[in-house]
């Protein structure tokens, strides 16, 4: 007769650490919260390793300035490696966000905003939405896709302690549209015809500081005259600014040489030749 046997699979959710980060903190704190430092979405109950710190709590009164690295470790099930992640910490005699900045993002793109700070900031700190755009995450990474173009404030906090005072520095981000070339088109041009503005021939409403490109991709004036001229395509480039890519359209110019039937003349045949 038929036999069988049962395998049974106990399927165990992976471990997870969560990501890297970075803390700051004063000489004079006695107790920083390691967990905190770490980003996406970490498992509680992991054991902490490093120097100065008892289950997961520094303690940078016994340190001098300088950085330190803590391992954070989430031990995992049946045949799952055990996950970890890095918080470095950055002990100093005071806290510091460093000083405003601005800058301009393109429409549509993201952009750290760490990166607009001036001074020396130091890592750690938290992003506060001024407007209320929802357009930061926890990283300081702004998508200006979800907001308009316009001016918006983030202020990037230091959060102080009783033992040391924080600081906080403000980022203004200008939101700019990015450049339009306008749209492709495919025009037919008699030898005849008149010269004629390149930019013209574009469909959509161009911006008009680009530069032209000819068939061979060699830099043209955007004045195009069919007696001279090369039929081909024709390339118009838009600048983009504040991080935003170049744009680009095509006018495919289709050239009819005119038709010539000569100049007048005139012929004498006499009345009875053959």
């Amino acid at each position: 007769g038929n036999d069988s046997a049962t395998v049974t699979i106990s399927l165990v959710s992976a471990p997870n650490a969560g990501s890297d980060g970075a803390l700051s903190a004063c000489i004079s704190e006695n107790s920083v919260t390691l967990f905190d430092g770490i980003g996406g979405s970490p498992q509680p109950n992991g054991t902490w390793t490093g120097a100065n710190q008892v289950n997961g709590i520094f303690n940078p009164t016994q340190v001098a300035p300088g950085t330190y690295p803590f391992i954070y470790t989430v031990n995992g099930g049946g045949t799952c490696a055990a996950d970890q992640s890095t918080v470095t910490v950055t002990v100093t005699n005071a806290l510091d966000a460093g000083t405003a900045g601005t800058g301009e993002v393109c429409s549509g793109t993201e952009a750290d905003l760490f990166t607009f700070l001036t001074g020396a900031p130091q890592l750690g700190g938290i992003w506060r939405d001024m407007d209320n755009t929802n357009a930061v995450d926890d990283e300081g990474v702004f998508d200006a896709s979800i907001v308009g173009v316009g001016q918006y404030g983030f202020r990037y906090v230091h959060e102080g302690t009783d033992n040391c005072p924080g600081d906080s520095a403000l980022v203004t981000i200008t939101v700019i549209p990015g450049p339009d070339a306008g749209s492709n088109s495919t025009v037919p041009l008699c030898s005849s015809a008149n010269q004629l503005q390149l930019i013209t021939l574009l469909g959509g409403f161009p911006d008009t500081d680009g530069q032209w490109y000819g068939p061979t991709f060699n830099a043209v004036s955007g004045t195009f005259d069919p007696a001279t001229g090369s039929a081909g395509i024709y390339t118009y480039v838009a600048p983009g600014e504040g991080g935003c890519a170049n744009d680009s359209a095509e006018v495919n110019i289709l050239l009819n040489i005119a038709p010539n039937a000569g100049g007048n003349g005139s012929l004498t045949i006499c009345a009875d030749g053959d």
